[in-house]
């Protein structure tokens, strides 16, 4: 998703919104594609904190809260 571009933000915008919170899984697609602001280089799981902050931005919550949405919803998913 921090790939969007600019022209598409409102609809990336929308798209994340639209997904109902017990369906958010985040993930980085290690080792390509990093996440803005590291375009370009060798990507690691390290970096998903960029994801979080990316989609918890558009959300208007705070990484934490995703976080622990994202946990939940991982919980839920694998019956853990």
């Amino acid at each position: 998703v921090t790939y969007t571009k600019k022209s598409r933000m409102a609809e990336i915008s929308e798209l994340l919104n639209y997904i109902p919170k017990d369906r958010i899984l985040l993930e980085t697609d290690s080792p390509y594609l990093a996440p803005v602001p590291y375009r370009g280089q060798v990507n690691t799981p390290y970096l998903v904190e960029y994801v979080y902050k990316y989609v918890s931005e558009i959300l208007q919550i705070t990484s934490e809260q995703l976080s622990l949405i994202v946990d939940g919803n991982i919980r839920c998913l694998f019956n853990l």
